[in-house]
């Protein structure tokens, strides 16, 4: 199980060095994480004043500090922190080399990237974070494809752009496919086809030439925002009767749904509102 921790950012990548490189790059020397309360995933509990031994990728003992031996362990005093298991982000865009120590610092040690500029790049990190040579969450990277008018990705506009697109995802090396709005319907749908034969999968929007039903049927796997429902299958406020029958088809097509509630509801905020997009932009975080 993968571990990270709540606590300062120079603590985290000196603790995670030492968990995530690969063996012949760590020290032979344990580690010991000492005093710290560790939030499980068994239940919702919390293990007070535990101490943690990793050697070298693996978790050795876990257990109350003043029980658990940690002799030859080189020890980092944990007391009054927490650790969790490390999460994971379904729905990213990175763009600079610094956005990976900043998830990892946050907790977050495995990230969907669903498009960006930067996706060559990912690509290489994403390579060099595997063999260890990197610091950084482990990056599943989207080929993300777009048809004619639309914003972004790679455009595809026919059934043979469609079959090519899912031949060059697999080619290239990238971990599955991020369909956008608007694919024309025989480029989507040779593109799912081909995808399946080459096992890549297919993921996304509601694609509008298509819809979420029959894109399920058709094969893509995943939808990466709930707003997608609105946009595809619920355009007024009465066709709230369908909830049961729209859950009913994403179920048993066995796809997945990306809520992502908390991208839609900041978009709500700032639409149009040029004061509350000034508050955000002023926020720390930011």
């Amino acid at each position: 199980m993968r571990f990270v921790y709540i606590v300062s950012a120079g603590v985290v990548l000196l603790a995670l060095a030492e968990v995530f490189l690969p063996a012949r790059q760590q020290r032979t020397q344990p580690i010991a994480l000492v005093g710290v309360n560790v939030v499980p995933m068994d239940s919702e509990r919390v293990l007070l004043d535990q101490t943690i031994v990793v050697r070298g990728k693996e978790i050795v003992a876990l257990g109350p500090r003043r029980t658990t031996p940690a002799a030859g362990a080189r020890r980092i005093d944990l007391r009054g922190y927490y650790v969790i298991p490390g999460l994971a982000d379904l729905h990213t865009h990175p763009r600079v080399a610094g956005d990976m120590t900043q998830y990892l610092a946050s907790g977050v040690t495995t990230i969907l990237s669903l498009g960006s500029p930067a996706d060559a790049q990912l690509l290489a990190w994403r390579d060099s974070t595997r063999r260890g040579q990197k610091l950084g969450p482990d990056i599943f990277v989207a080929y993300f494809v777009d048809g004619p008018g639309g914003s972004g990705g790679r455009i595809i506009a026919s059934a043979e752009d469609g079959r090519a697109a899912a031949r060059n995802a697999k080619s290239q090396g990238f971990d599955f496919i991020k369909a956008y709005n608007f694919i024309p319907e025989s480029a989507f749908v040779a593109m799912v086809d081909e995808a399946r034969a080459q096992g890549i999968a297919v993921t996304g929007h509601g694609v509008r030439s298509v819809g979420l039903q029959r894109g399920f049927a058709l094969g893509q796997v995943m939808v990466a925002h709930g707003e997608e429902y609105l946009y595809t299958h619920f355009n007024r406020l009465e066709d709230s009767t369908r909830f049961g029958e729209v859950a009913g088809w994403t179920k048993r097509s066995g796809a997945y749904v990306l809520p992502n509630l908390s991208a839609y509801v900041g978009i709500a905020r700032q639409w149009g509102k040029t004061a509350v997009v000034d508050t955000l932009l002023g926020l720390p975080d930011v």
